[in-house]
């Protein structure tokens, strides 16, 4: 949890990141289950990190679903260690969970316009070329609406930063 860290006097979405935290990741591609797992497998890290037993944290949250935060960051982290790390540019992690919000056009500001921003993404309801979804490939003629998420992900890095990538 530590990549993506928050100061709350520079930082003015926390409220936007509560927010994040409170509303459920919801999914219409069978394999973006893979990234709620992502989410919830941090849980573990933040107890660890956090001081907490992880037993405790597992149980405060038993019932609670993936949410939009957990699975953004997840994802974001994958995005680094999985793909992007380079030590030639650092620990890059906050810049891709800035470009998913980017990408969907969040506010972070708990209004009416973000829950509809993330109810669109989940259903699929953006273009196709994945603007107001969590990556925006500008350009593609992929429609990325049948894609799930690790292969938009993917698309997206392959159009913008390919001489990068390090699998």
């Amino acid at each position: 949890m530590s990549k993506i860290s928050v100061d709350p006097a520079k930082n003015e979405h926390i409220q936007g990141f509560k927010w994040l935290f409170a509303t459920d990741f919801q999914w219409s591609h069978k394999l973006d289950a893979n990234r709620a797992a992502d989410g919830v497998d941090l849980r573990s890290t933040f107890a660890y990190e956090c001081g907490y037993r992880y037993p405790e944290v597992r149980q405060v949250l038993l019932d609670k679903q993936c949410s939009w935060l957990e699975m953004m960051v997840g994802l974001a982290i994958r995005c680094e260690d999985s793909i992007m790390g380079n030590d030639e540019f650092g620990d890059r992690t906050p810049h891709w969970f800035n470009v998913m919000v980017d990408s969907l056009g969040l506010y972070l500001d708990c209004s009416e316009d973000d829950e509809v921003i993330l109810k669109k993404c989940a259903s699929r309801q953006y273009k196709q070329d994945g603007e107001g979804g969590l990556w925006w490939v500008k350009g593609t003629k992929k429609n990325l609406r049948r894609m799930q998420i690790w292969d938009q992900m993917c698309e997206y890095l392959n159009a913008n930063y390919k001489e990068e990538i390090h699998l």
